[in-house]
């Protein structure tokens, strides 16, 4: 079997990156395929392509930033021509992905969403109701254009995604719960492509050591406002009222920082530490005892699931389709109802001054995350291949 990954940027830091790793690796180890990956772009080449196994080739597109040059085009028939792969996985459906659309092709694609089919939608509702109105100009493109932009913005995501089901012979979410969403945005109600496989978890399971736990709440992310970075400062702000003990970690960088950072001095609060990037979250995620997230949206969260195989317990708001598929409201982690601040801190209190319950839903977390090891996803991702495949001769 020959297969070919194709997408934006790779190899880089990043989840869509990391999964295509973990795919990559087992259909090249694990059952013996001809594993290719094309890119239009690489980073942290040195630091990130040791993970990558041996026996997977990867290339590069010669003018990878300007997708529209017709040497990318041409590189890609050349590729096809050299490869001859059964199917291509195009792993990265939001990029405009110009030589996949013109090449000459009687291959097979089966296209991956890795976010909710309306995240563009949702971060431009979030700014227009979080932007603060400084001035006149803020006032008219935060406030009285939004209707405009709202609708400008779905009129180009619904033909996306028509686009892209289009030139599929399967179309794959994280979730069978984005589903409706996808046939809401798309306006289809014919929908036989559309299949759903979680994403793998990308650590390696391991035994979760209780006793070496601390009164630590850790977040992990890009710090950006999509991922509720107000919130989180909120909530945080009501607990230390509340608890003297606990702290929180904030792992991670990006343009929110400095809001994080003036707003932990304004409101002198002590028990919060930025610890910035770090390459390997692990040794975080091992002695901490709650895992927070804030999301206003998300495709499917790698991180929830490697702070629930480390024994972290999950508190996170109800605010996308597939958290419902990780967490189980109250066995193995906190459901919050978005964005309900109130509701959060209470939970995350309770977690605190319950001893018997952490331990037990870190258990029960930690058991959670194994429904999501590669030997399980991997199989399901042979299905779908093999049946694209006959699908496609059958024509």
């Amino acid at each position: 079997m020959n297969i070919l990954f194709y997408l934006w940027r790779y190899p880089a830091y990043g989840g869509i990156e990391k999964v295509t790793t973990i795919l990559a690796n087992y259909f090249a180890e694990r059952l013996g395929w001809n594993v290719s990956i094309v890119s239009h772009y690489g980073e942290h080449e040195d630091e990130l392509l040791s993970e990558l196994s041996e026996h997977v080739n990867l290339r590069i597109m010669p003018h990878g930033k300007n997708p529209a040059d017709p040497d990318n085009t041409i590189f890609l028939q050349q590729v096809m021509v050299l490869l001859r792969p059964d199917v291509i996985i195009f792993q990265d459906c939001y990029f405009n992905a110009v030589p996949l659309f013109q090449i000459n092709r009687d291959i097979p694609i089966i296209a991956v969403e890795h976010n909710t089919p309306d995240c563009y939608l949702k971060a431009l509702s979030f700014e227009h109701y979080m932007h603060p109105i400084n001035n006149l100009h803020d006032f008219v493109v935060f406030k009285m254009l939004y209707p405009y932009r709202w609708a400008r913005l779905y009129l180009k995501t619904r033909r996306r995604h028509r686009l892209i089901y289009k030139i599929s012979d399967a179309y794959v979410m994280l979730s069978p719960r984005f589903f409706c969403t996808f046939k809401r945005i798309a306006m289809m109600h014919s929908t036989s492509k559309l299949d759903a496989i979680y994403n793998p978890l990308t650590v390696k399971t391991e035994l979760v050591n209780i006793e070496i736990k601390e009164k630590t709440c850790v977040f992990v992310s890009r710090l950006v406002s999509e991922k509720g970075i107000c919130n989180l400062l909120r909530i945080w702000q009501l607990v230390e009222k509340e608890d003297k003990k606990w702290k929180l970690l904030i792992v991670g960088d990006g343009p929110e920082r400095v809001t994080i950072e003036n707003f932990i001095r304004e409101h002198g609060l002590f028990r919060v530490k930025l610890v910035g990037y770090q390459k390997d979250v692990n040794s975080w995620l091992r002695r901490a005892s709650v895992y927070l997230m804030t999301s206003i949206f998300e495709g499917w969260g790698l991180t929830l699931v490697e702070a629930m195989s480390m024994g972290c317990v999950p508190i996170a708001f109800n605010s996308y389709a597939s958290v419902c598929d990780i967490i189980d409201n109250g066995i193995n982690g906190y459901l919050i109802t978005p964005f309900n601040i109130k509701m959060y801190v209470q939970k995350l209190l309770e977690l605190f001054n319950n001893f018997d319950l952490r331990q037990s839903m870190a258990i029960a977390a930690a058991k959670k995350s194994h429904e999501f090891i590669i030997e399980n996803i991997g199989p399901q991702w042979e299905q779908l291949i093999d049946k694209v495949i006959v699908q496609s001769n059958n024509k």
